[in-house]
């Protein structure tokens, strides 16, 4: 990670780890669904659908199981507690290309973030300093 500090404020900017497909495969409990990686280890006991359903996933792309089942809203924003990374081509190391469930390739993914967050935070402290 690398922090820096402006006005007072401290901002800290992580780059997202990258997996293959072969990586996430050896991990116990890991899948990747639309091109992201999660590791639910810790969900199992908590899933709706039961943990036979993770386990069954694990290690593998499981984008069109998420898909056929009517996650909630708040299913979808859980998801962010077990992301671990993104998945990346076996033999370019570059980003998957997944499609999202509309069938259009990703543009911009969490990489985009790491430079818009920490602008924005900057943003809000600049203007918070001028305006106190």
């Amino acid at each position: 990670p690398v922090s820096f500090s402006l006005l007072g404020c401290v901002c800290v900017c992580t780059a997202m780890a990258s997996y293959t497909l072969k990586e996430v495969a050896q991990r116990e409990h890991w899948m990747v669904i639309h091109g992201k990686v999660y590791d639910v280890t810790t969900f199992l006991t908590d899933h709706p659908g039961g943990e036979e359903v993770l386990v069954e996933a694990s290690g593998r792309d499981a984008s069109v199981d998420f898909d056929n089942v009517a996650h909630s809203p708040d299913a979808h924003e859980l998801m962010a507690k077990y992301y671990v990374g993104e998945l990346v081509d076996n033999a370019t190391g570059k980003g998957s290309g997944a499609k999202t469930s509309g069938g259009a390739k990703k543009e911009g993914g969490p990489s985009v973030w790491i430079i818009v967050v920490p602008i924005l935070i900057v943003g809000v402290a600049i203007a918070l300093r001028f305006y106190q």
